[in-house]
C-alpha cells in the first residue's frame, strides 16, 4: 500500500475573493421539442429554477467564489496528511485521479470548526496502481481544487506517492453539477465548469417508457454508478471489475483482469447513484463461467440484488458487506443456499446492523420449496420496494406469488426511510441487462 507521503506544498488561503454574477443559462429539449416545467437544480448551491414554455432556464444573482458564508478556509500539505482550519462546519471530499481522468480512490466526511488532519492514504487504494502522474482532487465549501502528484515505483509495500514541491492549487474545471428532473424522463446531469459560463445550449432529455418505466444503465457506460469493493475505497473499480457490455447493452461483472484471476474477498458491490424511497426495480441476469479463483465459499452462482443501502461515501471500515438489505439471487446448485430442499431463489440477508421488522425468507432459504433456476438462463426478478409498507420480491412472470416479503426496515435500530439499490460482485461473473426502475410516489 502507500507507505507515505512526501512534500509539502505552500500552504493556501481562501479569502477575499470578490462576489461573481452567477449567469447560467440554457435549454432543455426532447426529441428537439422544448419541456416545459422541468425542475433544474445546481446540487451544491442549492438552486433550482424551472424551466419556461420554451425549455429555457436561467440562474442570476450573485455567488461567492472562495468564500464560506464569508469565512476564509485554510488548507496546506504536511508529509503524508492533508491540514484545514475551518471557521464553519463543511463536507470535505477527497479523490486519488489518474492522469486519464479515472477515480482511483477517495473519502468523504464532514469536518467541523477548527483544525483537521487528515492521513491522505485514508483517500488512496490498498494496492498501487502503475507508475505515473495522478491527481488529489479536493472538493470543500462549493470549490474544487486539484494538485499533481507523481508516483514512482513498481507497486510494492513502500512505493513512495509524492506530491509535486510548491505547486499552488487550482480551481477545477468543475465547481457544480447541474441536475435536471421532469416526469416521465430520466435525470439528467452535466458538470458545470463555472458560475459565470453563460449559455449552456441544448440539454437533451430521454423520455422513460410509456408505462414509466426508467433503464438505469445508459448503454454506454457506468455513469451515475458507484463502486464499493472491499479492500478499496469508494469510487474504485477495480481492475475494472463492473464494466459496460455496449454490444449487448448490458452491465457485466468480471474477474479476467484481476491479478491471477485470484479474487481475494473482493466482494463488492455496484451502487446507483439515487437515494430512493418507494419504487420498483425489475433485473434480468444470468451466470457465466468461469468463476474467480479463490473465491467466497459461498460464492458459486450467487450474487444479490441489494435494496435500503446507505450512501456509500458513508460507509466506515471497509466492511466485507456494507449495511444494506439482499435479495439474494442463485443458481441451482449453489453453496449459498441453505436448509433442506432445493436451492431457493430471492432469499432475505442482512448485513452490518441493516434488519427488517418482519421477513418472510432467511438468508440462503425463502421457505417456499421452489428451486433456483438454471444459472446459465436469464431470469428476471422484481422488486416493489415500499419503506413504509410491504416489500414484495417475485420471479417474473409470477408477479402474484412473491417469492419473500418483507416490511419495516431499520439500520442501528432506527428505522431507514430511503436507501440505495445496488449491483453484487461476489466471485461468480454473471450479466445485468434491462435494469428498470419505477418511481413511487
Amino acid at each position: 500500500m502507500y507507505a507515505r507521503i512526501l512534500g509539502v506544498v505552500t500552504g493556501i488561503a481562501i479569502c477575499g475573493l470578490q462576489a461573481q454574477t452567477l449567469d447560467l443559462r440554457g435549454r432543455v429539449l426532447a426529441n428537439g421539442a422544448p419541456v416545459a416545467d422541468a425542475t433544474v437544480l445546481l446540487k451544491t448551491k442549492k438552486d433550482s429554477v424551472k424551466t419556461g414554455a420554451d425549455g429555457t432556464f436561467s440562474f442570476g444573482g450573485n455567488v461567492s467564489v472562495g468564500k464560506v458564508a464569508g469565512r476564509m478556509f485554510d488548507y496546506r500539505f504536511e508529509p503524508g496528511y492533508l491540514a484545514i482550519d475551518l471557521k464553519t462546519p463543511l463536507d470535505l471530499q477527497l479523490e486519488i485521479v489518474d492522469g486519464a481522468g479515472h477515480a482511483q480512490g477517495g473519502l468523504s466526511r464532514p469536518l467541523g470548526v477548527g483544525h483537521h488532519r487528515i492521513a491522505l492514504s485514508d483517500a488512496m487504494p490498498v494496492t498501487v496502481g502503475n507508475a505515473g502522474s495522478y491527481f488529489l482532487r479536493m472538493r470543500l465549501g462549493g470549490e474544487t481544487f486539484t494538485h499533481p502528484f507523481v508516483q514512482s515505483g513498481t507497486g510494492a509495500a513502500g512505493t513512495v506517492f509524492a506530491p509535486a514541491l510548491r505547486v499552488a492549487a487550482k480551481q477545477s474545471a468543475v465547481v457544480d453539477t447541474l441536475l435536471i428532473r421532469k416526469t416521465g424522463y430520466q435525470n439528467l446531469t452535466k458538470e458545470v465548469t463555472s458560475y459565470t459560463a453563460g449559455n449552456l445550449g441544448d440539454l437533451a432529455l430521454t423520455a422513460a417508457s410509456a408505462d414509466g418505466w426508467v433503464n438505469l444503465y445508459n448503454g454506454k457506460d457506468l455513469s451515475n454508478w458507484i463502486p464499493l469493493i472491499h479492500g478499496f475505497k469508494v469510487g474504485n473499480n477495480v481492475d475494472s471489475t463492473f464494466r459496460p457490455d455496449v454490444a449487448n447493452n448490458m452491465i457485466s461483472v468480471r474477474y479476467d483482469k484481476y491479478p491471477n484471476l485470484n479474487f481475494a474477498d473482493r466482494c463488492g458491490n455496484l451502487y446507483y447513484n439515487k437515494l430512493l424511497t418507494n419504487y420498483r426495480i425489475r433485473v434480468t441476469y444470468r451466470f457465466v463461467e468461469p468463476q474467480a479463483k479463490n473465491p467466497v465459499s459461498w460464492g458459486k452462482y450467487n450474487s444479490g440484488l441489494m435494496i435500503f443501502a446507505i450512501d456509500p461515501a458513508k460507509v466506515t471500515g471497509d466492511p466485507e458487506f456494507p449495511p444494506l438489505i439482499e435479495l439474494q439471487i442463485l443458481g441451482q446448485g449453489s453453496p449459498g443456499g441453505s436448509g433442506s430442499g432445493p436451492t431457493t431463489n430471492l432469499n432475505y440477508c442482512f448485513p452490518n446492523g441493516m434488519t427488517m421488522k418482519t421477513h418472510s425468507a432467511d438468508c440462503g432459504n425463502n421457505h417456499t420449496g421452489k428451486a433456483a433456476p438454471p444459472p446459465d438462463q436469464w431470469t428476471t426478478i422484481e422488486a416493489d420496494v415500499s419503506v413504509t409498507g410491504v416489500t414484495k420480491v417475485y420471479q417474473l412472470p409470477d408477479t402474484t406469488n412473491p417469492l419473500e416479503t418483507m416490511s419495516g426496515p431499520m439500520y442501528n435500530n432506527q428505522p431507514v426511510t430511503g436507501g440505495y439499490l445496488t449491483l453484487q460482485s461476489e466471485s461468480q461473473p454473471l450479466d445485468f441487462k434491462d435494469i428498470l426502475l419505477k418511481e413511487l410516489p
